[in-house]
């Protein structure tokens, strides 16, 4: 009889659905002038907040295990309904990964899609370009 493979606590407690952060108005206020800077200005604390609270946002919107948005080093979220990840390694079939700055800028309203584009790398089979309907997940005044 095999034994299951025990759940890695800690490795859970990262996920950004573990860490639903809330942003206050004038944490947000503080990170979209950051941005504006060039995101050096920003506490990265207050970076890593904000990023795992718009991962969550994302995960809302577009609920699925189809693709994985990673935002190294703050979070990653698994979106998009369609194939189901290996259940040997929940490895999903497609990934998509950005910085920060670009997740924020593309999360805030800031950046558009297309002009995000080709820092974003997509391959091009990747269904990461379906995500284009979901952002911005927050409008604000630019």
């Amino acid at each position: 009889m095999k034994l299951k493979k025990k759940t890695d606590l800690k490795r859970a407690s990262t996920r950004p659905e573990a860490q639903y952060a809330s942003l206050s108005s004038s944490e947000l206020e503080a990170c979209i002038e950051g941005l504006r800077d060039g995101l050096q200005s920003c506490p990265r604390e207050l970076v890593g907040k904000a990023v795992r609270f718009c991962a969550s946002l994302l995960e809302e919107a577009c609920p699925g295990e189809s693709l994985e948005v990673r935002v190294v080093p703050f979070a990653a979220c698994k979106v998009l309904q369609g194939t189901r990840p290996d259940p040997h390694n929940l490895t999903p079939p497609d990934f998509l990964e950005m910085d920060p700055d670009i997740f924020l800028r593309l999360s805030f309203g800031l950046e558009s899609w297309q002009k995000a584009l080709p820092e974003l790398k997509i391959p091009q089979l990747s269904r990461a370009k379906e995500l284009e309907a979901f952002f911005p997940l927050l409008s604000v005044k630019k």
